[in-house]
């Protein structure tokens, strides 16, 4: 079946709209908070890069940086850990027809959680391995033309194949599979003959989150900026998780979506308005 866009941008938006108690909760739990308090902290770890910049020196500032991520790579790697799991959990929320509560799905997404990093470590293994043939089959070449043909080449491989395992995160939270490689070879399959139609999709979304970013955070920042620099540091760090979390959260339930229009034989996401949360039911998720 060929992917429809419409139908899948649709769906998301029902989605959110279907369940957005629980969603605002695990949002602002997971992505708002975690954002914001980064946010607020960048200024203190990136200052270093800030005071290196000023001397225009590319490898002071490459030290400048390095150190940044020597001292503080368990704020990252916390980061990163703590929006994995709200990210499965808030897929679980979206998609899985049994109405798991909140707990229950952040106690899934928890156990799911070594599944997702071996599944996005054997996809970075596999994209490194690309690089490396092709950067060696150039090199051996000798050639700076046969070289640059086949990093475009591996480039559009790679985001082939980005494409079309982009699924694994829904295929992890709503099938409940552990294994890294049958989620990764069950999302290969999902798309099966979509991979361009999916890409562009994915580019829109992309470029229309980007402009809107940049127009709130242009008018923003600058009602912030007349306030005095402190109120403008707190200010842009609250609008930038706001719009950083929204932006999370729509992209989440397009995967839903896409995964539903994609497995629709196997897919378990509410579809009617029959499915909307009732202010009881929604207590009874929380």
């Amino acid at each position: 079946m060929k992917f429809d866009l419409n139908r899948a941008w649709t769906d998301a938006l029902g989605l959110v709209s279907a369940n957005s108690s629980v969603v605002a909760i695990v949002a602002g739990v997971f992505f708002f908070l975690p954002y914001l308090a980064l946010m607020l902290f960048a200024p203190q770890m990136f200052a270093g890069i800030e005071a290196q910049a000023q001397t225009q020196d590319p490898q002071a500032m490459m030290d400048a940086m390095m150190g940044v991520y020597a001292q503080y790579w368990w704020v990252f790697v916390l980061m990163l850990l703590i929006q994995t799991i709200g990210m499965i959990a808030l897929i679980a929320l979206l998609g899985d027809r049994a109405r798991p509560t909140v707990g229950d799905a952040i106690v899934s997404a928890i156990k799911l959680l070594p599944s997702y990093i071996g599944a996005s470590l054997l996809t970075a293994l596999a994209f490194m391995v690309v690089v490396a043939v092709v950067t060696a089959i150039g090199a051996a070449t000798g050639s700076h033309v046969i070289l640059t043909l086949l990093g475009v080449a591996a480039f559009i491989l790679l985001i082939y194949a980005y494409v079309k395992v982009m699924l694994f995160i829904p295929v992890l939270a709503l099938e409940h599979t552990y294994n890294p490689v049958t989620a990764l070879v069950r999302s290969w399959r999902l798309t099966r003959g979509n991979a361009l139609r999916l890409f562009l999709f994915y580019v829109l979304l992309f470029i229309a989150f980007v402009i809107v970013s940049a127009i709130i955070g242009m008018v923003f920042g600058l009602a912030f900026g007349l306030m005095g620099s402190e109120v403008a540091i707190v200010g842009n760090a609250l609008v930038g998780a706001a719009v950083n979390s929204v932006f999370v959260v729509l992209f989440l339930a397009v995967l839903a979506a896409t995964y539903r229009q994609l497995a629709a034989e196997r897919v378990s996401v509410p579809a009617t308005a029959r499915d909307i949360d009732t202010p009881d039911d929604g207590d009874r998720r929380l």
